[in-house]
């Protein structure tokens, strides 16, 4: 959640502050808005409305890096299925094999 002591951004101003951050070309303005309404590993950009405008903040903007990276570094693999024990009547032995 956004504070009431946070630098605030304007989302069309976003790409321009994080190319001055990074030092490499500008994200597109789509790309932060996408990241707000969709998210990156299940973590959503916080935002807030102000009249006509839609706002993030520098800090919102660290926690959701923070928060994304993590996401994804945690992310553990699907379960694959052995195919061979799903083919004849072995649904107990596809039950172990998943940790059911």
């Amino acid at each position: 959640m956004i504070h009431s002591g946070e630098n605030l951004i304007a989302l069309s101003e976003t790409p321009a502050y994080i190319s001055k951050l990074t030092g490499r070309k500008k994200q597109h303005v789509n790309t932060i808005y996408r990241w707000s309404q969709t998210g990156v590993a299940g973590v959503l950009l916080e935002t807030l409305v102000i009249g006509d405008s839609r706002y993030t903040s520098k800090e919102a903007l660290e926690r959701f890096w923070a928060d994304s990276t993590a996401a994804r570094n945690n992310r553990t693999p699907k379960p694959t299925i052995n195919r061979k024990a799903i083919s004849g009547d072995n649904s107990e032995a596809v039950c172990q094999e998943l940790g059911i």
